[in-house]
């Protein structure tokens, strides 16, 4: 029996092993833990976080500090601070002001600084900090915050006024907010013509046709409301001339029966448009994970509640306190580590309910984690806690209140989906893969029409228990994708290989795209977790599905689930099933699996638009299907032109060297392309040199 380490030791793995000590003024919180976090106010160095038997370093506490703000003008300040701090290790205070213009930062050991070059009536968010040895090792510190708002000085001219005259004959007047106004919310335009005094916080003004022709001098000025006094810029003129129109009467009254004509047809094109586009399809998540929705998307059909984006609470504490359950820690028992990720790591473990002890998957926040780490981290839990069905993962609950914090999740005993399909190639029947495809189909149907958008729908994303139930998971944790199946962008990574082209062009995804993902997704059950696009690198990928080339059927691949993974691909979103249809078709054919019979073929169309029979030489034949790296393999074995490997098999592939799975399928495939095509041109094939056999070759 393993023993466990005290609060002041860890190990780095559950073992025999002797257990270390903590770095000074760190702990492991509880016994049997891997690793030691900082006490509260200390953290290690910078090169040094991760080893838990490092020494961590007490910073300096908040600033106590009195803040003094002097000689405040509309271009400058002096401020000035006291501090009773004390300390042989002292080295000076860090000032930070990010809106200055460049950013101001100043490491400084007086006690005051003045700036310049301010804007005028501009508010300044500004910290300082104390700073020793400790923080430049540790790179941290503790900040206090002050701010200041500079003073008004000359407002200026709005300058040139642009007129733009219209087809109907009004004039739309149109300027430029003046340099040196930094926070444009507090400025409104007057504009004075005729008699008449407006006021507007646009940068343009419409001034319509009368009926008669009319010259307006037209006065523009900007003007500020500020501690109850109103300041006013220098005034620019311009000249208007508008011309005479129709009749008011006449205006108004074809401009009312156009009104009322537009709102019947759009009442008619919106109950038609509604009834086809149910509101939670309108959902889009963008590149960054935010959520956007419609307007109408206030509740569900059935009273289902709408997922709530975590990222909308002000705090994501908020968010996971509404949505997640309070673990007590005593109730939770931590076994051994399963894996991790960037900012944490996945345990084994049980859970003590009403004396029954269920087993558990234990997220951990790791040691030293950034509060974005752990708001990307705990969102996850927010966002678990919302959903209640079959095919998602259950969320047991969270330790929140405790450290390090935890995400509990149900145990699935068989894994990743991408894993168990790779563990058990050619042992499931079309049948039971089948309904794997349709628990994920359920799972999604289910969060889509919740509004959620998972933007990553991947067989290794699929959770299977130990009754084949595969659930949707990772919402939210940091993704383990190899370098070379992801495409960079602003936001992070996307995984081309199972992401729609339009949210790779526009960094927008729907559920539409999910959708498409949901395609490739089949596909990779089916090829028993096979990799898609095989080693295509990412831009081939994104250039061939532009140009319109779609994954072929992988063997023994039933015709009509090639056709449905087809239609999930359709370029154009609106064309693509939504998953309640692709749900169903799925279980009509588990039900009636008669239509199941027929295998699709493996000539695709890219395939038939290919004359392999005009190809000479063995070379020739490789470099048209992307495998030219194989010619010395064959060439070396006495294949020179393509007519002499038709009669080689699977396994004389695998013995020729050609080892990855994906090639030695698609190098097949070919070869029975080409002999289709050698037979369909010559009915007769007495005449032909019968082939050496590959054993007799080698």
């Amino acid at each position: 029996m393993f023993s466990a380490c005290k609060t002041t030791e860890f190990k780095e793995t559950a073992g025999n092993e002797a257990c270390s000590k903590c770095g000074i003024y760190s702990t492991s919180f509880s016994s049997g833990f891997t690793t030691c976090a900082c006490d509260e106010g200390f953290y290690r160095a910078v090169n040094e976080r991760g080893d838990s038997a490092k020494p961590c370093h007490k910073i300096p506490a908040v600033i106590s500090v009195v803040i003094n703000i002097n000689e405040i003008t509309g271009s400058s300040a002096n401020i000035s601070w006291t501090s009773d701090y004390a300390d042989p290790d002292f080295d000076g205070f860090i000032v930070v002001c990010e809106k200055c213009d460049p950013m101001f930062e100043r490491k400084t050991t007086e006690t005051y600084i003045k700036l310049d070059d301010l804007s005028a009536f501009t508010n300044y968010n500004m910290t300082v900090a104390i700073i020793n040895s400790n923080t430049n090792l540790t790179q941290r510190t503790n900040t206090k915050m002050f701010s200041f708002t500079t003073l008004i000085g000359v407002l200026p001219a709005i300058g040139e006024i642009r007129k733009n005259v219209n087809e109907d004959g009004s004039v739309l007047l149109q300027w430029d907010m003046p340099p040196g106004i930094i926070e444009p919310d507090n400025v409104v335009f007057v504009i004075k013509y005729d008699g008449k005094e407006v006021v507007t916080k646009k940068l343009s003004y419409l001034l319509k046709t009368g009926s008669e022709d009319k010259n307006f001098k037209v006065e523009v000025y900007l003007q500020i409301v500020k501690g109850g006094n109103t300041y006013k810029g220098v005034s620019s003129f311009t000249v208007v001339s508008i011309p005479g129109g129709v009749g008011l009467g006449l205006v108004v009254g074809v401009v009312a029966a156009i009104i009322i004509l537009l709102i019947v047809v759009f009442i008619i094109v919106f109950c038609v448009w509604k009834r086809r586009h149910p509101a939670y399809l309108q959902v889009v998540r963008m590149e960054d994970g935010t959520v956007k929705l419609p307007n109408r998307f206030l509740k569900l059909p059935g009273g289902k509640q709408l997922y709530v984006d975590p990222t909308t609470y002000n705090a994501v504490d908020d968010a996971v306190t509404e949505f997640a359950n309070e673990i007590r820690r005593n109730d939770l028992h931590v076994g051994q580590m399963l894996g991790g990720g960037e900012f944490a790591e996945v345990y084994k473990g049980t859970l003590v309910i009403s004396n029954k002890n269920i087993p558990v998957a234990i997220k951990t926040l790791r040691s030293g984690a950034t509060k974005k780490d752990r708001d990307d981290f705990l969102g996850e839990a927010a966002i678990l806690g919302q959903f209640n069905d079959p095919n998602v993962i259950v969320i047991e609950g969270v330790i929140l209140k405790d450290h390090p914090n935890m995400i509990v999740l149900e145990f699935m005993s068989n894994g990743a989906l991408d894993k168990y399909l790779q563990q058990n190639d050619t042992k499931f029947t079309v049948l039971q893969l089948l309904g794997m495809a349709r628990g994920v189909a359920s799972g999604m149907k289910y969060l889509s029409e919740l509004g959620y958008i998972h933007r990553d729908v991947a067989a290794r994303n699929i959770l299977v228990d130990d009754r084949q139930i595969c659930k949707v998971s990772d919402f939210g944790m940091s993704r383990e994708i190899k370098v070379d199946e992801t495409y960079d962008t602003q936001g992070g990574k996307i995984p081309v290989r199972w992401t729609a082209p339009e949210s790779i062009q526009f960094r927008k995804f729907t559920t539409a795209s999910d959708v498409w993902s949901y395609g490739v997704l089949l596909w990779e059950i089916v090829s028993f977790g096979e990799r898609p696009y095989w080693d295509w690198g990412n831009y081939e990928v994104v250039e061939r599905i532009n140009a319109g080339y779609r994954l072929p059927p992988p063997m023994h691949c039933p015709k009509v689930l090639h056709d449905l993974m087809l239609t999930c691909w359709y370029k154009d979103r609106q064309k693509r099933p939504k998953f309640n249809a692709l749900r169903d078709t799925l279980e009509k054919w588990i039900r009636n699996p008669e239509s199941l019979q027929e295998i699709a073929s493996v000539i695709t169309k890219t395939d038939e638009n290919l004359d392999y029979t005009v190809l000479q030489t063995i070379n020739k034949w490789l470099q048209a299907i992307g495998m030219d790296k194989y010619t010395s393999n064959f060439v070396d074995q006495g294949f020179a032109t393509p007519r002499q490997i038709l009669e080689l098999t699977e396994s004389d592939l695998e013995a020729l060297g050609i080892g990855p799975i994906g090639h030695r399928k698609k190098i097949y495939k070919a070869i029975k392309n080409t002999q289709t095509q050698v037979e369909s041109r010559h009915s007769s094939l007495s005449g032909r040199k019968k082939l050496t056999s590959f054993s007799q070759k080698r």
